[in-house]
C-alpha cells in the first residue's frame, strides 16, 4: 500500500512536471536589444526629402524592406497597451516567408508560458490582415479559436474573426497613401503609394508625418 502511494506521488510530480515543461516559454528574446520605433517614424525617414517637392496631380512609390528587428521595434512601441492586459512581452520571428509571434505571459497567472501564432500576413485596404494558420501554448498544439478567443479580450483597436482566425489591424494613412505589393519572404516587402490630387491631400500628408516634413 506504502509502495502504491509513493509510486503514484511519483507519477503526479513526473506528469506536472512535464505539463510544465511543455507550456513554458519555447524562445527567449534578449530585451536590452530592442528598441522603440514607430512604422510612420520609418516612413518619415525614408519619404521626408520627397514628399515636399510634390506638386497637384503627382504620384510616387516608395519601396521598404522591414527586417525581424524593424517589426520587434515596432511592436516594443507598443507593448505598454499589451503589458495591461497580462502580456509581458511580444516578440516577431520569419521563417520561409511565415510569421511567428511569441507572446509571453504566465497560465493561472503563476507558470510563465509562451502563446505562439503561425501566419500569414497581407494587406487589404490599408488593414494588415494576420491569417493564423497554427497555435501553440508553449510546445502543444492547441486549436486556433482557444487563442484568437483569449486575444479578443487582449487586444484593443482590432478586428478579430474567430470563423476565419484572422485579425485585422487598421493602419491609420493619409487618404492620398496607400500600402501595395506587400509581400513576405526573410523579411517584409511592401511599396507606399503616394498619389496627389489637390493640395489639401499635401497638407493631410504633411500634417500625418509632422512639421519636420516642410523643409
Amino acid at each position: 500500500m506504502k509502495k502504491r502511494f509513493i509510486l503514484t506521488i511519483a507519477l503526479i510530480i513526473v506528469l506536472f512536471t512535464a505539463i510544465i515543461y511543455c507550456v513554458r516559454p519555447v524562445e527567449k528574446f534578449n530585451e536590452t536589444s530592442t528598441e522603440q520605433v514607430s512604422l510612420k517614424e520609418i516612413m518619415k525617414e525614408k519619404m521626408m526629402d520627397s514628399i515636399t517637392g510634390m506638386l497637384t496631380n503627382s504620384s510616387k512609390e516608395f519601396q521598404f524592406e522591414l527586417s525581424e528587428k524593424d517589426i520587434n521595434n515596432i511592436i516594443s512601441m507598443n507593448m505598454d497597451k499589451l503589458k495591461s492586459k497580462k502580456i509581458d512581452s511580444v516578440h516577431c520571428a520569419i521563417h520561409n516567408g511565415e510569421v511567428y509571434f511569441y507572446a509571453d505571459t504566465k497560465l493561472l497567472s503563476l507558470f510563465p508560458s509562451q502563446l505562439i501564432l503561425k501566419t500569414d500576413i497581407t494587406v487589404e485596404g490599408n488593414a494588415l490582415q494576420v491569417n493564423v494558420n497554427k497555435a501553440y501554448i508553449g510546445r502543444i498544439p492547441v486549436f486556433k479559436s482557444l487563442i484568437i478567443d483569449n486575444l479578443k479580450n487582449k487586444i484593443d483597436k482590432v478586428n478579430i474573426e474567430e470563423e476565419t482566425s484572422v485579425i485585422s489591424i487598421p493602419i491609420t494613412l493619409p487618404e492620398a497613401v496607400t500600402i501595395k505589393d506587400f509581400q513576405t519572404t526573410d523579411r517584409i516587402n511592401f511599396k507606399i503609394a503616394i498619389s496627389v490630387k489637390s493640395l489639401s491631400d499635401v497638407v493631410e500628408i504633411v500634417e500625418f508625418f509632422g512639421g519636420k516634413l516642410m523643409k
